[in-house]
């Protein structure tokens, strides 16, 4: 409702307001009100009417200096005390009359002028609900772009569900350009412990940690004895180096590079030994080779009879084709793997520390017991200490102490 008022007006002699009767007639409607008279109730119903202004200007000349600029800017002008909070300077609300869903917002738009287009939009920036349903409402904020002359389309969106601060700060020297990958990941910093699948990494000084199924350095070994005019053959894994022989005793011990057959047409390398005098021998040979496996497996050599070991082979991998790391003649070779060294009561001692151990690498459960053998004997092949106290129980084939 609006009046035409014939005495002074709170905006000046004559104006339009909406507070004074006129001479006690009936108000006029605001449809009735055409031309300047009905602009005037419209500010007033932006700004405020009568003598009571929205803000904190006096007088409505001084309001709209404030919010209008010569300049034609729009300027938000407010006033308090506060002095290390945010005070909101303006508010965009946007309301509908239908029933709120996902996905509703607002938005603010800005236009500037390109070759062909007055105006031309430019930009988009604004707020969407990822829900909307009774105190869990939950927003993003949202950037529109253009690209290549195509409409404003969604180019960025941030959104949190967590109810900390994400900081983004930088102290480049100079102009830096930041490009993300195509992909949907989650980005890896260097204090992260995530790991990294297909990448490149290069430079002299990057360190690489990788898990069971990463690429990893490994060690195997075989120990064992040789009696006069005895002979052996060895195989190391494949993308082995070059093994360490060590010998005690003997005075006639050989080794050389051992030929395979067409059967075994393969990279793996074969070492033959033997000793030709009349004195036996201990050996012991060690390798380190390239892994990304965690399979651990061992191979030993005894007497059929009594059971007494004469040769030993361990290893983090079997041979490739699964084929016997140490042989002799005469002698019985048989494959065990890490369950097999459950009679070896002595190992409950550090089985503990292996399952700590195995967390920590995250290597296979599995091989519990083959990592406490390696802890116990403090060796990471210990073949030598398997020959030195083991046996093997004829009637049940059971790996066994011996005189611990």
């Amino acid at each position: 409702m609006a009046n035409i008022s014939t005495t002074d007006s709170t905006y000046g002699t004559g104006g339009l307001d909406t507070r004074s009767t006129l001479d006690g007639t009936d108000l006029a409607t605001y449809q009735q009100m055409n031309g300047a008279a009905s602009a005037a109730i419209a500010v007033e119903t932006i700004l405020g009417d009568g003598p009571t202004l929205k803000g904190n200007k006096a007088d409505l000349a001084a309001r709209l200096s404030e919010a209008l600029n010569a300049d034609g800017k729009i300027i938000g002008h407010t006033i308090d005390g506060r002095t290390n909070t945010v005070a909101e300077g303006a508010i965009i609300n946007a309301e509908t009359t239908g029933i709120p869903a996902v996905g509703i917002g607002t938005a603010i738009k800005f236009q500037a002028e390109s070759q062909d287009e007055v105006p031309s939009d430019a930009g988009r920036i604004g707020f969407t609900y990822d829900n909307v349903t009774a105190a869990n409402e939950t927003t993003r904020l949202v950037a529109w772009l253009r690209v290549a002359g195509n409409a404003l389309s969604n180019a960025y969106e941030w959104s949190t569900t967590s109810s900390f601060t994400a900081i983004f700060s930088q102290n480049n020297s100079a102009n830096r350009v930041y490009v993300f990958p195509d992909a949907s990941i989650n980005l890896v910093g260097h204090n992260n412990t995530q790991t990294l699948t297909n990448k490149t990494i290069d430079g002299n000084s990057n360190t690489l940690s990788v898990g069971i199924n990463g690429f990893k350095m490994a060690t195997g070994s075989a120990s064992g004895t040789l009696l006069a005019g005895g002979q052996a053959t060895i195989t190391a894994n494949d993308y082995s180096f070059p093994p360490n022989f060590r010998k005690t005793g003997g005075a006639g011990f050989y080794t050389s590079t051992s030929l395979t057959s067409a059967n075994n047409d393969d990279f793996v390398s074969r070492y033959s030994i033997s000793e030709t005098s009349n004195f036996s021998v201990n050996y012991t040979i060690q390798w380190r080779y390239f892994t990304n496996s965690d399979d651990p497996a061992i191979w030993i050599l005894y007497n059929a009879t009594t059971g007494k070991l004469h040769g030993v082979w361990v290893s983090d991998d079997p041979l490739i084709n699964d084929i016997s790391g140490i042989e002799a003649p005469g002698l019985v070779s048989k494959k065990l793997k890490a369950a097999d060294l459950q009679f070896l009561g002595i190992l409950r001692a550090k089985e503990q520390a292996a399952i700590d151990l195995i967390a920590q690498r995250q290597l296979k459960t599995a091989n519990v017991l083959y990592r406490a053998l390696q802890l116990y004997a403090g060796n990471t092949a210990p073949s030598q200490w398997l020959l030195d106290n083991c046996q093997v129980q004829i009637a049940t084939g059971r790996l066994l102490s011996r005189g611990i």
